[in-house]
């Protein structure tokens, strides 16, 4: 390794759901030009289940809170000791990397791991998932307003998590993978 060169994270010890979940912000176009809406989402780098998501008009550090408050809510997590929540892996975008989303982590005793710089590979999953939302056959124009945004994720990531099976998963569903059915599923297959 060359001197002073970031390292990839390590993500070597997610063996199941919930050792660390994956999260970034991708813009969605409206029909102004220049004004973009923006789909924050927090994925399990096991099993590829969408965790949690929120559309905002902005990007910011307020908004990635509110996106860990609500996927550690919905995934059950705030009665289990703080040890077994799961790590964060983020690329370093200016959300990912401002203080009071450090200040955030630090006082939930959440580690961070961070993509290397302009290495989208060392943040895979998130981008596969923006990549099949944004060529899903039905994936819109551009959006009018947060209420139609959120109409449409609310039925396309149900299909993500419980219809859609991925070729990295043996062609299993997130949810299968995340739930533990996929090696009785694959053990009934062969």
């Amino acid at each position: 390794r060359r001197s002073g060169a970031v390292a990839a994270p390590d993500t070597s010890f997610v063996t199941g759901p919930n050792q660390l979940w994956d999260w970034d912000i991708t813009y969605l176009r409206t029909p102004v030009p220049y004004v973009f809406l923006y789909l924050y989402a927090l994925l399990d780098h096991f099993s590829r289940k969408v965790i949690a998501w929120l559309i905002s008009r902005w990007p910011r550090s307020e908004e990635v809170q509110r996106l860990w408050d609500q996927g550690l809510i919905e995934a059950g997590l705030l009665d289990l000791p703080v040890e077994q929540w799961p790590q964060s892996l983020s690329d370093r975008g200016a959300q990912m990397r401002s203080l009071s989303t450090g200040q955030y982590f630090k006082k939930l005793g959440i580690k961070r791991l961070f993509a290397r710089p302009r290495t989208p590979n060392d943040n895979a999953e998130t981008e596969s998932l923006f990549a099949i939302v944004k060529t899903h056959p039905v994936y819109p124009e551009y959006f009018l307003d947060e209420a139609e945004t959120v109409r449409y994720f609310s039925e396309f990531f149900p299909w993500y998590n419980n219809v859609h099976p991925h070729t990295r998963l043996g062609m299993l569903t997130p949810e299968q993978v995340h739930s533990g059915q996929g090696a009785s599923i694959l053990a009934r297959r062969a």
